[in-house]
């Protein structure tokens, strides 16, 4: 007994450990970048005027984390956006923002694409010669996170129907709690989530299978100067466009210039998260067959029991161990 609880507290050790090391190990990682075909060189008014856009975006974004601007006149006008993930602090935002125009700018190359998004974990920069459309999301990118696990799907997958569409449910259930959170109780457009370990069940004829599922955690996150509507809308698009093609990862997400969100089987984002949804026993669909496999062996057992060898009535036609009725 003492070496079991011993083994217990030193697993639920790493565990923490682990999720410990994720957080403070968590850097502003670089993710993307969409840019167009048209090339401006340096050293032009263009490029002059892109130097000051940046500078004006991260003082300004600073403020709230997101930011829009723009600098000089046509036809070396440039625009820009910046939004900052929304648990950061300044220094990370601001960081961030120098970070991006850095790399999209090549720290001096001579040659610039005229409009580009770049996208890390702590902000997205985009800049533009033509004004930036205020609801267009379609510049985004999926991403799955297959680097920090060895099995890279959830415990369970593929296991059957029951468990696969549990197991979607609950990712699905997380992400819109925490978009519905995001587009009508937070003033920043940020909100956070998760849901607890779980217990999935599903009964076949050959087995009770059994799964637990982890923690899930999950972010969403619009721009400030959408609506309520707009928002909720905007991230619901990237929800469908994820569980459409959810092929059972633990990690994942859907960056939009306007909108985004994130689950991941490890805390990612700063503080207590905003929903908590609780776990559950075993799920509805194990109890449903369950409570059908129940009836059925019921009255199985009492048809075989008033079973008999004369002709009964002729709605009453049933096959029976013994044999059939007739």
């Amino acid at each position: 007994m003492q070496n079991m609880t011993l083994l217990l507290l030193y697993s639920l050790f790493l565990t923490n450990l682990l999720k410990l090391l994720l957080i403070t190990s968590a850097q502003n990682s670089y993710l993307y970048t969409i840019a167009s075909n048209d090339i401006t060189f340096n050293e032009n008014t263009y490029i002059c005027n892109l130097r000051e856009l940046a500078s004006s975006l991260s003082v300004n974004a600073s403020a709230g984390g997101y930011s829009e601007q723009t600098v000089g006149v046509p036809p070396d006008q440039v625009f820009g956006v910046v939004l900052c993930r929304g648990d950061i602090n300044v220094s990370n935002c601001t960081g961030c923002i120098d970070q991006a125009y850095g790399y999209m700018t090549n720290n001096g190359s001579s040659q610039i694409p005229k409009s580009a998004v770049i996208w890390y974990d702590y902000c997205l920069f985009q800049y533009s010669n033509e004004p930036i459309n205020p609801t267009d999301n379609s510049l985004r990118f999926l991403l799955w996170n297959n680097q920090n696990f060895t099995d890279q799907k959830f415990n369970g997958w593929n296991t059957n129907d029951v468990i696969m569409s549990s197991i979607h449910s609950t990712l699905s259930d997380l992400l819109t709690n925490v978009s519905e959170h995001t587009a009508f109780n937070s003033e920043k457009r940020f909100a956070t989530g998760m849901t607890k370990q779980k217990t999935l069940m599903s009964w076949n004829e050959e087995a009770n299978i059994t799964v637990k599922l982890p923690e899930i955690y999950g972010s969403s996150q619009c721009i400030p100067s959408f609506s309520n509507n707009t928002c909720r809308t905007c991230l619901q698009d990237l929800i469908d466009e994820l569980l459409g093609s959810y092929d059972g990862s633990q990690g994942g997400r859907i960056v939009g210039v306007k909108c985004d969100f994130r689950y991941e089987i490890y805390p990612f984002f700063s503080g207590n998260p905003d929903i908590i949804q609780l776990g559950s026993v075993p799920n509805t669909h194990y109890r449903k067959q369950l409570q059908v496999h129940q009836i059925v062996l019921m009255l199985s057992r009492s048809i075989a029991s008033v079973c008999c060898c004369h002709r009964p009535m002729a709605s009453a036609f049933f096959w029976c161990n013994c044999h059939r009725c007739y």
